[in-house]
């Protein structure tokens, strides 16, 4: 236990151990700020290399630009070139025109006569054509739309982010007519593939309705129809028969 004794003036003491304390703290922040004075040129001189050099051309002024080079005067020793007249030529009358002889006029030749072209066979606007340009059979009767599906009505049934969407998107289906005009059908094809316009045809599929091919006035049931559904800036169909 050690025992610190006051001087008469009221100030303790300083013990040995508290003088050789108070030395290493003087040396440890004069070696701190040595360590500092010798970091401090070696930052300044980093700075100084990484400054970006700058050269910026200025135009010339137009008292220091060179003035132009003057022609050099014509020497007087020198006289101009004479310069020959040209030759006239004597002016001739003009000769008459000579008139050109008529061309023989054509030989009529006997014309072929080729037999008509019969008239291409009308369709109805609503006839479905049937595929390949083959005619169609005595008696069969093609099908032929009863109702198609407005823009109206089909556009509301695609999804709202695809109502500004640039597309054009051809579906062809293959369909069973019903003797009541209602249809059953499926996607063969379609191109490109958009799943919201693939969900929207779908949907819309219901409310068409389209007239059975016939043969004989008899509607064909099992007759399957094919036809094209073209979804653009309007929803248009194009319909082939099958």
């Amino acid at each position: 236990m050690e025992v610190i004794l006051r001087e008469p003036g009221g100030y303790a003491a300083i013990t040995p151990r508290q003088r050789l304390f108070t030395i290493l703290l003087v040396l440890a922040l004069h070696l701190a700020v040595i360590a500092l004075l010798m970091l401090v040129p070696a930052a300044r001189r980093v700075v100084i290399d990484n400054s970006p050099f700058i050269v910026k051309l200025l135009p010339l002024d137009a008292a220091d630009a060179p003035a132009p080079s003057a022609p050099p005067p014509p020497s007087a020793s020198t006289p101009p070139a004479a310069t020959k007249p040209a030759p006239v030529t004597p002016v001739r009358p003009d000769a008459p025109p000579v008139k050109p002889s008529p061309a023989p006029l054509p030989v009529p030749r006997p014309v072929d006569l080729l037999p008509a072209a019969p008239p291409a066979p009308t369709v109805g606007s609503g006839d479905i054509v049937m595929r390949g340009g083959r005619s169609v059979q005595p008696g069969l009767q093609p099908a032929r739309w009863v109702r198609k599906i407005t823009d109206d009505e089909f556009f509301p049934l695609m999804d709202e982010d695809l109502w500004r969407v640039p597309m054009d998107v051809t579906f062809r289906l293959r369909c069973l007519v019903a003797a009541d005009n209602q249809i059953d059908c499926r996607i063969l094809s379609e191109s490109p593939t958009i799943p919201g316009v693939r969900k929207a045809v779908l949907r819309g599929l219901p409310l068409l309705r389209m007239r059975p091919p016939m043969r004989d006035g008899v509607p064909l049931t099992d007759q399957p129809v094919e036809f094209e559904w073209r979804v653009g800036v309007h929803s248009r169909f194009s319909a082939l028969g099958g």
